[in-house]
């Protein structure tokens, strides 16, 4: 007979404890199993929020796509030796995509892999 697992209410990627969301309205809304970090998001909406009164666009996806693709893309660059090719079929994702996704990050593209 299975045991039963213990309920979490972590991220899975960490099983840590979910962030607490300082009562504001619209992180209550975020769904528990978000691995992004409440403050992450909350910061998010105010910058978003501040860019569309100052220039009627908000940013938040944007930045929160570069942000992450400076977080992974090293490590991938790293394990494929610098090689653009071998990390886009790590990805699963074209050359090309992988090397603006380096550009747009200010990644570099060198031997050594993204840095």
């Amino acid at each position: 007979m299975p045991t039963a697992q213990p309920h979490t209410t972590g991220t899975p990627a960490t099983q840590a404890p979910a962030p607490a969301t300082s009562g504001h309205p619209s992180l209550k809304t975020v769904n528990q199993r978000c691995l992004l970090p409440a403050s992450l998001l909350l910061d998010s909406l105010i910058k978003a929020k501040t860019d569309q009164r100052q220039t009627g666009r908000g940013q938040a996806y944007a930045d929160l796509l570069r942000d992450f693709h400076r977080a992974i893309l090293p490590a991938f660059m790293a394990e494929s030796g610098g090689s653009l090719s071998a990390a886009s079929r790590l990805l699963g994702i074209n050359r090309s995509t992988l090397k603006a996704y380096l550009n747009r990050a200010g990644l570099s593209i060198g031997k050594g892999g993204a840095a």
